[in-house]
């Protein structure tokens, strides 16, 4: 086969020590779509053109005795796509040719009582570089400025390793790391 996948073996897995913790909550976006499959898979899987999905977000809360922070990756889409920068809104319609959002994921944590003010909003490395100004004070850009005013934007440095990846303790306890991983560009 042209695109035959090779095995590769998995970097040995040392798991720093720590004594604290964090609570994972998975969330659900109440996203579901249909999108061509090369949009998230490369290289293509013969006779899997299409992929349909939901989608998760997961809430990070870490208490530490006196306060909890809490954290939060993969937002999904928003519930009103078409109101996206205008080259998003463009992929979005030319790749995505089915799509319905039943709740955005604000009004799900406000719902359960969670303002977004208590949450950092927390980007991957070279974001504030690739993406800000947002639009449309970048006429290119990929995300609205109007989303990020207001904002703490955070843009961890990944200054140790994981298993051969590039590691960021997020609360600095060892109770949760981030990896610099190829995948998922968000």
């Amino acid at each position: 086969m042209a695109f035959e996948i090779q095995p590769e073996r998995a970097p040995a897995l040392e798991l720093p020590r720590s004594s604290q913790t964090v609570r994972v909550k998975a969330i659900d976006t109440t996203t579901n779509m249909n999108c061509k499959s090369d949009c998230f898979v490369w290289p293509p899987i013969k006779g899997h053109d299409e992929l349909r999905f939901t989608t998760l977000c997961f809430l990070i809360e870490h208490h530490d005795g006196s306060s909890t922070k809490r954290v939060l990756f993969d937002l999904g889409a928003r519930k009103d796509y078409w109101n996206a920068a205008p080259i998003a809104a463009a992929m979005i319609k030319s790749q995505v040719p089915e799509l319905v959002i039943e709740k955005g994921v604000d009004e799900i944590l406000e719902e359960s009582g969670l303002p977004l003010s208590m949450i950092d909003l927390v980007v991957g490395p070279g974001f504030t570089q690739k993406m800000t100004p947002g639009y449309p004070d970048d006429p290119n850009g990929l995300v609205l400025s109007k989303d990020l005013s207001g904002r703490k934007l955070r843009e961890p440095l990944f200054d140790s390793t994981i298993a051969s990846f590039k590691a960021h303790d997020y609360f600095g306890d060892g109770s949760f790391y981030l990896l610099d991983v190829p995948g998922d560009y968000a």
